[in-house]
């Protein structure tokens, strides 16, 4: 990766633990961002509706797009809310599809084969080189940034999400957990193996997720978009997970570890 591209172009929502919350939105590019602090603010990890910023703060710019890449498991769809808000803002939002799950794209080391359908997909999408706002959610967020070191020219913003990162000694031992098989073996790539792949029907999925701790802090809405587009028919009859268990654990144990 260009680091020097990768530092212009990163925004990253993680901050030392008991300091204040920084705005989503870093420097300014040429044409600000419209609406992104505001919405990004109102959060969907809260109770209660998200709303859009005041229109007097959203002046659209013109062919404002933005590429939003979800998170590790959780398909594009869960965040319809937050979306929906971003295009009354005045964004043209495209949505990757689940990453990792097309054969021509397979989970590697430090995501090589994400990042290329990433950046396929907004070439079947856009223009050759149409600018673009970057946004992702953990994973995405990652796949963001690369994707916009790749291309600086295509690249107006690059915005971050809780996206994890792992430098210094701790990215030396991400690399040696891949060289011995250790990164399978341990969490999150270790649960993500175990998880429950199995209901009889919807309502069980409901009853087993509802008193989630996770899932007690969402907006209502966002549970009932996690519902319908976390899972689909098993062969065998009932429900199973839509973002494959063996794809979600690559993907934690291919952690990008060359960020530094």
């Amino acid at each position: 990766m260009h680091r020097a591209a990768a530092r212009q172009l990163s925004v990253s929502s993680r901050r030392p633990r008991g300091s204040a919350r920084p705005p989503l939105i870093g420097k300014a590019p040429a044409q600000p961002l419209p609406c992104m602090q505001e919405i990004g603010r109102s959060g969907l990890a809260r109770n209660g509706p998200v709303a859009p910023a005041p229109r007097a703060h959203c002046a659209p710019m013109p062919a404002s797009i933005l590429v939003f890449t979800h998170a590790n498991s959780f398909p594009p769809g869960c965040y319809r809310l937050l979306t929906e808000a971003w295009q009354v803002a005045g964004w043209r939002v495209l949505a990757t599809p689940m990453l990792g799950h097309q054969a021509q794209h397979p989970v590697t080391a430090n995501w090589t084969h994400l990042v290329d359908e990433l950046l396929a997909f907004v070439d079947r999408e856009l223009p050759k080189q149409q600018p673009v706002a970057w946004v992702g959610h953990s994973l995405g967020g990652l796949l963001s940034l690369m994707a916009a070191a790749r291309r600086p020219a295509q690249s107006r913003a690059v915005v971050q999400l809780d996206s994890p990162y792992v430098r210094g000694w701790r990215a030396g031992l991400v690399r040696l957990g891949r060289l011995t098989g250790l990164s399978h073996r341990v969490p999150p790539a270790a649960i993500a193996h175990q998880r429950r792949n199995h209901w009889p029907d919807a309502e069980a999925v409901r009853a087993h997720f509802a008193t989630k701790a996770f899932v007690q802090r969402w907006d209502a809405r966002v549970f009932e978009d996690f519902l319908r587009e976390c899972f689909e028919p098993h062969p065998a009859g009932g429900l199973r997970l839509r973002f494959r268990r063996e794809v979600e654990a690559a993907i934690y144990a291919t952690l990008p570890g060359n960020l530094s």
